[in-house]
């Protein structure tokens, strides 16, 4: 007689439905059906579950302590060698998250069945599903591989989307509903700590705390902040206002930070401040046509200490002259308006909050035809502002705009640029001035 005219996915399943012999019930009350012969045959876990003196070896319905669909997906694998949720594209959030939390619950029964192989085949899917998701599905990897003790490996996957998307992932709206181990996990990651400026990363314990929740999360985010946000590098405007009346940090650690900021802010006023000079700017720099035009004060790439430079705006046409710094990995013949650090008629904030690598203190100066601006950047050791950028305008006492700019210095340093639109705009670079 020939063999009956099937398939081989259709011969495994009959093993689950006409010759099924057990039946395996979910921890949810999910029931599977199986062949005990042909798990045992493909898993050692179930040879001996089965073949042994264990009891289940006599029970027609055996309990394990995973969600049937979870068990689902693992006799799936262990007869065909695939699983189709690890297949099937993500529809909308809340069901990939769903589908999701499963893979990765199926990667801890691949674990706890020995099966190496279905292991492999999940950090793989869960790193596909990362790679352009939501950051709801990075929060749910990290909370699954610290709940259920998974492969490190899963963490890392997710802590590096989070590390290159900040902007995306790490916001008010996104964390509310993380789980704190989760918060303590990505705060704990140095390469996403290294680029949070500190400000930020007490705006995230802060919206976090005040979402709404079954339990109060106030006492568990003042020990975030203890731990895990250096009060001192948070600018002194901030501290004494967003800070101070959170209700998160006490009066004796409000002390201790201005205390610190004290100390680091005498130490970075005994560097001397260094006049930047240069070729392109030491004449006058005059728009001749129509469309944004950048030009950059030809210095070496400032890494370090502090500087300053004055220029004489001496023609401006219809408010369109910018002064600041970019990195020269970001100068090229016509500057990219992202790289932009600084103020001045129109404000950038946008622009630079994007590069989540400085703080906006002041969104804004203006000045006019006619003013005198001087920039003063400081890249000291111990700088209490982790760089800063701060501007005068016609001798008023200078205002820092832009914190944090140490995180650019790995680009190579700054430049001092200088961006008009108009035609007939001109500025010219202030030489040989006094030191203030």
């Amino acid at each position: 007689m020939a063999p009956k005219g099937i398939t081989f996915e259709q011969a495994f399943a009959s093993l689950r439905t006409k010759f099924h012999d057990v039946t395996l019930k979910g921890n949810d009350e999910v029931t599977v059906r199986a062949n005990r012969t042909a798990l045992a045959s493909r898993c050692e876990f179930f040879e001996k579950l089965f073949f042994s003196d264990f009891k289940e070896a006599q029970c027609e319905t055996v309990q394990i302590g995973f969600p049937g669909a979870v068990l689902e997906a693992t006799v799936e694998y262990i007869l065909t060698n695939k699983v189709a949720i690890l297949d099937n594209p993500n529809s909308n959030e809340a069901e990939a998250l769903e589908k999701l939390r499963t893979v990765l619950l199926l990667a801890s029964a691949a674990a706890y069945f020995d099966l190496e192989e279905l292991g492999e085949m999940i950090k793989k899917a869960v790193t596909t599903f990362v790679e352009d998701a939501q950051p709801s599905l990075c929060f749910a990897v990290l909370e699954e591989s610290l709940k259920n003790n998974l492969s490190e490996e899963f963490e890392e996957v997710a802590l590096a989307k989070i590390h290159s998307n900040t902007s995306n992932c790490l916001h008010g709206t996104a964390i509310r509903d993380v789980h704190l181990s989760v918060l303590k996990r990505i705060f704990l990651d140095d390469r996403i700590k290294s680029s949070l400026p500190a400000f930020r990363a007490f705006e995230l314990v802060q919206a976090w705390a005040r979402t709404e929740s079954a339990e109060d999360k106030t006492v568990a985010a003042k020990s975030l902040i203890v731990e895990h946000v250096d009060l001192e590098t948070i600018a002194p405007l901030e501290l004494s206002s967003n800070v101070s009346s959170s209700g998160l940090v006490t009066l004796e650690q409000l002390t201790e930070a201005y205390k610190r900021q004290a100390l680091r802010a005498a130490e970075v006023l005994e560097f001397p401040i260094r006049q930047v000079f240069g070729q392109k700017l030491t004449a006058s720099f005059t728009v001749t046509s129509t469309g944004w035009i950048s030009n950059c004060i030809a210095c070496a790439p400032i890494t370090e200490g502090k500087h300053q430079w004055t220029i004489d705006v001496k023609k401006d046409i219809n408010t369109h002259i910018w002064l600041g710094i970019a990195t020269p990995t970001g100068f090229s013949t016509t500057l990219q308006q992202k790289t932009y650090l600084g103020t001045g008629v129109w404000s950038y904030r946008g622009n630079c909050q994007t590069h989540n690598q400085c703080q906006t203190l002041s969104n804004g100066m203006t000045f006019a035809q006619g003013s005198r601006v001087t920039l003063t950047l400081s890249l000291c050791p111990n700088d209490v502002n982790h760089g800063s950028l701060s501007i005068s305008v016609d001798g008023n006492s200078p205002v820092t705009s832009f914190t944090n700019l140490c995180n650019f210095v790995g680009d190579g340093g700054f430049m001092p640029v200088v961006t008009m639109h108009y035609c007939g705009s001109s500025v010219e670079l202030v030489d040989k001035m006094e030191l203030v």
